[in-house]
């Protein structure tokens, strides 16, 4: 239930303060906790089916949770975690249903007929807002990534004249150097949402498989992914501190087999 109400109503999980997500998610939940009650006090319905209406309205969190794929070794607060959990916007399916159930008469098409049609107009909106911004930012992030990649291939052929057979270490990302992110604020809007990791993940297997596969597939390039005890070595030199950001002067350094460029600090 705790993580049901962190998804809805708080940012600790995904950004509800964007986009007006916050205010809807409450208009619906009344809706649909006036709706199970109006349920409940309807005459003629047995008293087993509105003990049993009322039972499922308490565990709906926990069944709306229990569709969630997790992995074991997976926290649900956890990047990956984030990024299983829209399966629980089928709550708004869900209200949607129970909206239907309600007897036709005065008070469902004066009140709750528009009520409900307003708030599910506000909800795809909403989820429609946050998927179009979710494209916008990837393909924002695709097109910065490609343009990297290619000055980086470019860099790296004049440092090696043409030469093959080198390890590629790139170290840092993009954002924190010289290609800070444009939309701030569409970034912060889809926090922990899959669009919100950009093209290269900030990991070591994002920052070193990312850029040498993609060189690989797109542009032709053939260099081999530095290890991570080689990566590792080289968080721990001084120099790299010293050395500025690419695509500044000196953010190649080519030692012996190993390509090394620096996009920011790690």
């Amino acid at each position: 239930i705790f993580i049901f109400y962190e998804y809805f109503f708080s940012v600790s999980m995904i950004n509800n303060d964007w986009g007006g997500r916050r205010e809807i998610n409450f208009l619906f939940a009344l809706l649909f906790i006036c709706t199970v009650v109006i349920l409940l006090c309807q005459k003629g319905v047995a008293p087993f089916r509105k003990i049993l209406l009322a039972v499922g309205l308490l565990l709906f969190p926990a069944a709306v949770m229990s569709i969630v794929i997790m992995a074991p070794q997976v926290s649900i607060f956890d990047s990956t975690g984030v990024i299983m959990l829209p399966a629980m916007n089928l709550v708004y399916a869900a209200g949607v249903c129970l909206f239907l159930k309600l007897p036709a008469g005065r008070l469902r098409e004066r009140a709750f007929a528009p009520a409900a049609f307003v708030l599910c107009a506000a909800v795809c909106g909403m989820l429609l807002l946050l998927e179009l911004g979710g494209q916008t930012y990837m393909k924002y992030n695709m097109r910065k990534m490609d343009h990297v990649a290619y000055a980086m291939a470019d860099a790296v052929e004049e440092a090696v004249d043409g030469s093959s057979g080198y390890r590629l270490c790139v170290v840092g990302t993009m954002e924190e150097g010289n290609y800070p992110d444009k939309y701030p604020e569409l970034a912060e809007s889809l926090h922990w949402v899959t669009a919100s990791y950009r093209t290269v993940w900030d990991t070591i297997g994002g920052w070193q498989n990312g850029w040498v596969l993609y060189m690989e597939q797109y542009m032709g390039k053939n260099y081999s992914i530095c290890s991570t005890e080689d990566y590792q070595a080289v968080l721990g030199e001084e120099a790299l501190l010293q050395m500025p950001n690419f695509p500044d002067e000196g953010s190649v350094c080519v030692r012996d087999d190993l390509i090394l460029i620096k996009l920011s600090n790690p």
